[in-house]
């Protein structure tokens, strides 16, 4: 079925998401947290409303508005669902046994062989990208897992995320709808401002994120730096004025160039949607930083003191 899309349906189509916005009891921007789940469905609503896009945002608030009783229609212009969430997969013509791994990973994430398109196996960027468009295609090695009864077929999973490749810690909301209809996420571990560390010297123990640690020392240091510029004669005036502006940055300082906090050392209470409280994390002093063992002398790379400065050098 063709639409036609003309400025008059979407601004029609914009007040009615509108008015699903300003329904009482389904938008809630008050409310702290308030799960995907908590939205009440009312069986009067014979409202409807068009979604433009399939991506992950379109189709969460379809989602979300047919949970509360909107009639739905989303509109998409690729022929998949996911916008740039895209998984590429071994081609079945491209690689040894690739027919037979597509057939494995339906019969075991998709037995309905539902939307088949989903099973993406070609990926292109752009025209104007690097690689000027180039279709790139999945040419993976399917590869057996070690003790696999001959003649069977138990491979190991190859695939590469082209879209957005995680979802992040503090997203909430969205794993939490992704527990809510059963999205399979795997756990990604590497080095991030929310790794934990701990100390006998600092805070009993306790872990204490590496953010917190990091943010407010640079807000300290920058604080310090700051007197330091203010208070000398080494720069002259236009360049004094370009140490500040880039002091303010690097600490986050306000503007008075004192160092009363910042979003960077995390949240005390996380941010959710539109106007949902939300409060970061008191610093911790430079004094604390000094005595925790996190930051200490030799090699940044191999010393345990200077764990802190470990994501500044290449290995």
């Amino acid at each position: 079925m063709t639409i036609e899309i003309t400025r008059r349906t979407a601004l029609k189509a914009a007040s009615i998401m509108g008015a699903f916005l300003a329904a009482p009891g389904v938008f809630r921007p008050n409310e702290a947290q308030a799960a995907f789940s908590d939205i009440p469905f009312d069986a009067s609503e014979n409202r409807q409303i068009v979604v433009v896009g399939a991506g992950v945002a379109g189709l969460t608030a379809a989602y979300v508005a047919a949970k509360a009783g909107f009639k739905v229609m989303v509109i998409e212009a690729d022929n998949r669902y996911g916008g740039r969430s895209l998984t590429v997969r071994p081609d079945p013509d491209a690689v040894p046994r690739g027919d037979q791994y597509k057939e494995w990973w339906f019969d075991k994430y998709n037995p309905h062989r539902l939307f088949p398109k989903m099973y993406a196996t070609r990926y292109a960027e752009r025209k104007e990208s690097p690689t000027g468009g180039t279709e790139e295609l999945g040419r993976f090695d399917i590869v057996d897992w070690p003790g696999t009864p001959e003649g069977g077929f138990n491979p190991v999973e190859m695939f590469l995320n082209a879209g957005p490749g995680r979802i992040p810690s503090n997203h909430t909301r969205l794993l939490d709808l992704c527990q809510e209809i059963g999205v399979r996420l795997e756990p990604y571990t590497f080095l991030s401002a929310s790794n934990l560390m701990s100390s006998p010297t600092f805070n009993d123990g306790e872990a204490v994120q590496w953010r917190e640690i990091n943010y407010s020392l640079m807000g300290h240091l920058a604080e310090i730096m700051v007197e330091a510029v203010e208070a000398g004669d080494l720069l002259d005036k236009k360049d004094r004025k370009l140490v500040l502006n880039m002091l303010q940055q690097f600490g986050d300082l306000n503007s008075e160039y004192k160092f009363k906090g910042s979003a960077n050392v995390g949240y005390a209470q996380q941010p959710g949607g539109w106007q949902t409280p939300w409060s970061v994390n008191e610093p911790v002093s430079i004094k604390e930083i000094l005595k925790s063992g996190f930051i200490g002398e030799g090699d940044a790379e191999q010393t345990a003191g200077s764990f802190l400065f470990n994501p500044n050098h290449i290995l």
